[in-house]
């Protein structure tokens, strides 16, 4: 069974189908979602939704690369940027044209001092928003 993200802004939408269940329920994965993209919300609540989103299974790859870069952004609002950093690089990993993972390691790179990827990865980003082709 898949879940499949509509919209990866800040509120995603998702389509599921008559059999999903969380917990017993559609409601179960509905509350899970919520706590993961809800900035207001405890952060290590939105890491640990987000972690069990991305090990339910449940999620295309491409979907699931949107729940990286969430859970990557709620790391570094807890100034964890060596997870951060490793929740980047795998939705890029599982989506190589998504301008927003990029983004976001970007800023993760510059913190850490590697300006010169960041520039890359900034580029490649604006790029892909231009619609123009991948290097």
């Amino acid at each position: 069974m898949r879940v499949t993200l509509v919209s990866a802004s800040f509120g995603a939408f998702l389509i599921l189908d008559a059999a999903t269940a969380w917990s017993g329920s559609a409601l179960g994965i509905r509350a899970v979602l919520h706590n993961c993209q809800t900035a207001g919300i405890d952060v290590d609540t939105r890491i640990q939704a987000c972690s069990e989103l991305i090990h339910s299974n449940l999620m295309a790859p491409h979907t699931l690369a949107a729940f990286y870069v969430i859970r990557g952004d709620a790391y570094v609002e807890k100034k964890d940027l060596d997870n951060a950093m490793k929740d980047f690089d795998k939705a890029i990993e599982l989506k190589p044209d998504y301008p927003d993972a990029l983004l976001s390691r970007a800023s993760v790179l510059d913190a850490m001092g590697n300006h010169a990827a960041a520039q890359e990865d900034t580029e490649h980003a604006a790029k892909l928003k231009d619609g123009s082709p991948s290097p």
